[in-house]
């Protein structure tokens, strides 16, 4: 199971980011497609913006991933910056 504590959790530990209370996790909650599968930059910019205007404005702390596969979040940081981030769900 996946969702926004556990992924705060593996930022801080594996990538050293250690997000602010303020700051959090937006999981898009249905498994997108691979990157590696979208020919070119343009098409996998456009796909991103899109899919980060999908994920709700409001921060769900109750979204759980249960499914293996490839999601998107974003993460919220200060003075409304928003930053993507690609993940895989390995493992159940």
């Amino acid at each position: 199971m996946v969702d926004s504590k556990a992924l705060r959790e593996k930022l801080s530990k594996q990538l050293k980011i250690d997000l602010d209370a303020d700051e959090h996790v937006q999981i898009h909650p249905y498994p997108v497609l691979s990157l590696l599968e979208l020919e070119d930059e343009d098409t996998m910019e456009n796909f991103l913006t899109q899919t980060m205007k999908d994920i709700d404005t409001e921060k769900d702390d109750d979204l759980q991933l249960k499914q293996v596969g490839d999601y998107v979040a974003k993460i919220v940081l200060n003075g409304g910056h928003l930053v993507p981030l690609k993940f895989t769900v390995m493992k159940r």
